[in-house]
Formats: structure tokens, sequence, C-alpha cells
């Protein structure tokens, strides 16, 4: 069993000093990468605790999911997965300072998942809604809802039928984040999203998004982000995400999630496909739904968008 954890997933046990790198890694953000080509990190392995993989392993099996599948499966893990306080707080400064310009009072988070930033935005006092196309995400995110003691309309809903969910509602700002955009697998499914988030708009509203620089991960193979752990009922769980690459057109994310219990450790992967898109493909998008203002960044601090600068781009547009 262990033989076959190994060729599926890449991993090997590691030795003391290349433990203490990984250590390292495990409180990094989300949205860092591992390059193979640098450090220790090489042809397709990451350097997990050795623990990981002693005694019984038990694989449940993995098939691709449609990303409301996907998400539904994840359920819990999402959360699980991500240090929210630390992200919201450095993302802050960048939604308030863009919001005051723009006398934001109505904001509609697509994609929300567990609804952490809209419930961020309605702290705020802002008027929020949001919507997920998973069932479970939301089911999750009315949860988070009633233990802050805000207010969020949730509704479910993909990106493209916007328009007949908001019963004619319009915002000063739509969001959508944390890579939610590369789902929409041709350029048509995206134009399409693109036009029915401007269809909810208000006159002079923004649209902000948020994705991974594609072109910098496959042209330097970034195949991989740091294991993040965290306590699943009493229980020891790591999560290990992975790209696998086919074609600058078409690749596979995988999310494998380590689960210690009382008899050994088990092991779930997920996968779901994802279109790597580019600014060119979200730029294009934009004008043609009528955008006129288009800008790009590589992090919250504002800093102009460079393909070998940063790991995400984000895009403003008004």
């Amino acid at each position: 069993m262990k033989e076959r954890l190994l060729r599926r997933t890449g991993l090997r046990p590691c030795a003391p000093k290349e433990l203490a790198t990984v250590s390292s890694l495990r409180g990094s953000e989300a949205t860092e990468a591992i390059s193979l080509s640098k450090s220790k990190i090489r042809a397709q392995r990451l350097h997990l605790p050795p623990y990981v993989l002693k005694g019984n392993v038990k694989k449940k099996e993995n098939t691709l999911k449609s990303a409301a599948e996907f998400y539904d499966d994840l359920g819990v893990g999402y959360e699980l997965m991500i240090n929210w306080d630390a992200r919201l707080k450095r993302e802050a400064p960048f939604f308030h300072k863009l919001f005051d310009e723009h006398d934001v009072r109505r904001v509609l988070d697509c994609a929300c998942g567990t609804g952490q930033h809209a419930i961020e935005f309605a702290r705020w006092g802002h008027d929020v809604s949001a919507c997920d196309i998973s069932s479970q995400m939301l089911e999750l995110a009315e949860q988070n809802v009633s233990t802050a003691g805000v207010q969020v309309n949730f509704f479910q809903s993909d990106l493209s039928h916007l328009k007949d969910e908001v019963s004619g509602k319009q915002f000063d700002a739509v969001v959508c984040l944390g890579n939610s955009l590369p789902h929409l697998l041709t350029q048509r499914e995206l134009d399409r999203a693109i036009r029915s988030i401007k269809d909810v708009l208000a006159p002079g509203g923004i649209f902000i998004t948020q994705n991974r620089n594609y072109p910098r991960i496959l042209r330097d193979n970034l195949r991989f982000m740091p294991p993040t752990s965290a306590e699943w009922e009493g229980r020891e769980c790591i999560f290990f995400r992975m790209l696998d690459i086919h074609t600058p057109r078409r690749i596979d994310f995988h999310i494998i999630r380590f689960l210690r219990e009382a008899q050994g450790w088990n092991y779930k992967i997920q996968t779901t496909r994802l279109r790597p898109i580019q600014k060119t493909h979200i730029e294009s998008a934009l004008k043609r739904a009528g955008f006129k203002k288009i800008r790009h960044y590589a992090d919250y601090s504002f800093t102009p968008f460079s393909i070998n600068k940063t790991l995400d781009l984000i895009t403003v547009a008004h």
C-alpha cells in the first residue's frame, strides 16, 4: 500500500534536514507555490514528515469531479486548509480602499465558498449578497454567518445566471476571489460569466477578481503548494494541493487529504479540471462585456502585475 501511495502522489520519506525545510512551510500563505527547480524539492516530490507514510495507509478512490461536486465533497476541508484570519487581515486594506473610492454599499460575492469574505464585508456595514455553485459550501456559509452574527443573503448559482437570481438588484461591487474563474473551461463560458457579472453591476460599479498567475506557474512548473495542517474532529489532518499539467490549456487540480485515524493514516484525493486562464483571457472578456477601465495587480498592495513577480493576478475593472 505504501508503494502505491508513493507512486500516486510522488511523496517519499524525508531526511531530518529536509523535514526542517518542510516544517518552515507549514505556516506559509496558501497562495505560495513550491518550485520544483529549486532547493531540495525536485522531480515532483514533496517532502512531508516521514510519519505520514508510517503505519496503515488507506486510500479512498478518486474521480474527476465537476466544480460543484468537487466543493460539495471537500466540505469543511475548505475551511481548514486556509488561515482565514491571516488572509482577511492581509487583504482588508485593499478592499477598504477600493470600496471607499467607489462609495460601495452593496456587494455581491460570487463563488463565495464558506462565506468568509462576505462575512467580513458585512462586518464593515455593507449590504452583502453571496452565491456559490456548491450547496455544501452554502450550508457551511450559513453556519458561519450565524456564528458571526451578521446578515448575508446567500443563494445558489453559477456565474452565468446571476441576473436571474437577484431579482433586478444591482451592486456597487462584485467580487470573485479564490481562483474561481479557471473553473470555466472555455473562453465562451468565461465571456458569459463576465457579461452576467456586468449585468448586475450598478452604473460606475467595480468588479474585482483574484486568480492565479498561470503563465508563471506553467513556465516554472510550479505544480505544488505548501502542505497545510489542521485538527479535524480531534484528528490530525494534512492537506496537500497539486496540479497535473496536461497542456497549456488544461490542468487537473488535486487536493489530497491525509487524516490520522486510530488504526493509521488514510488519504483521499479529490480532483477537478481547470483552465489556466491568463490576463489576456480575462481582459478580452471584460472588454467584450463593456468594461472600460481595467487594472491588473500582483498582490493586495496594488503592486502592478508582472508575470515574473507574483503567483497571483488580481484584476479590477469598471
